[in-house]
């Protein structure tokens, strides 16, 4: 399903309706990393070394440029696809 911008639809920017996939996914991962540190959460990268990796890669993302809705939450239980044997 095609959408009308980037990033949560229910959120405020940086991490809704953002104009690129560049923005919404730098302010999703923002918010996300800030919530590592908050709870002290054991990562095995530093949440700033994430961050600087993606935005000095950020450009890859600008190739996305029409907005879907995705849904990204993957744990085993939400996979539909598997290997044929």
């Amino acid at each position: 399903m095609r959408g009308s911008s980037f990033g949560y639809p229910y959120a405020h920017p940086p991490a809704g309706a953002a104009a690129s996939r560049r923005t919404a996914f730098e302010g999703m991962l923002a918010h996300v990393c800030a919530d590592a540190r908050r709870f002290r959460a054991p990562l095995p990268v530093d949440p700033d070394e994430v961050l600087a990796l993606v935005r000095a890669r950020g450009r890859l993302l600008d190739r996305v440029t029409t907005p879907s809705l995705v849904h990204f939450d993957l744990w085993e239980g939400n996979i539909l696809l598997a290997t044929r044997a």
